[in-house]
């Protein structure tokens, strides 16, 4: 009788494995259409072929990937994590003080986290910095409201700006609530009309409640 009972215990067990696998893949699947969602729902322009994003922001991460965790260092000695702002749109700003058009488009950005925060976007900077002190100044000159964090290495040596695939500053990205990104772009304009998007749905989401 053992002999007998052996398959079924067999068939069980991988009854069950099986099983197992197909939660997984459905999770996985449901989890991908959510993230698909908050994407499709952004109506997101097409770029000319001139577009500075078609020379600058070719090795950024695609949109739908899951954007990395991010812990790094802020002004204050604490550490800012990506994964604390889970559930938020984001924007990360990558610039540095020593880049002069990072520099000329801080008063762009600035706009935009004034437009926009209160529609439940949060912003946060990440520095390319080498030097503390003028990175500290910078912040202190133009009065940069929102979450700073440096690496305090210049771009072609930082970590971050390799993992995020930053090869010009600045660079932005859009991330949806579920931490993907819904764009990559070094054109503060375009990030622009993405929020304005963003902005609807909070406005539609809040008038279906």
């Amino acid at each position: 009788m053992q002999f007998i009972r052996k398959p079924h215990v067999a068939i069980s067990a991988l009854a069950v494995v099986l099983l197992l696998t197909a939660c997984g893949n459905r999770k996985a699947k449901d989890e991908t259409a959510k993230a698909e969602d908050y994407i499709a729902a952004l109506a997101l322009d097409t770029l000319p072929c001139d577009s500075l994003d078609t020379k600058y922001a070719t090795q950024m991460l695609p949109v739908g990937s899951i954007i990395p965790e991010l812990a790094l260092p802020t002004p204050e000695g604490d550490t800012l994590r990506l994964s604390d702002f889970r559930g938020q749109w984001v924007v990360i700003d990558f610039w540095a003080s020593w880049c002069p058009d990072c520099r000329a488009d801080i008063p762009n950005v600035l706009r935009l986290y004034e437009a926009y925060a209160s529609h439940g976007v949060s912003f946060v900077g990440i520095s390319f910095d080498d030097n503390a002190e003028a990175w500290q100044q910078a912040i202190e000159k133009y009065a940069l409201p929102y979450p700073q964090a440096s690496e305090l290495r210049r771009m072609r040596d930082s970590e971050t700006a390799a993992q995020f695939g930053i090869k010009w500053i600045p660079s932005l990205y859009l991330v949806t609530p579920d931490g993907r990104v819904a764009l990559g772009t070094v054109l503060s304009d375009r990030m622009e009309r993405a929020l304005e998007q963003v902005a609807n749905l909070s406005t539609n989401s809040d008038q279906q409640r």
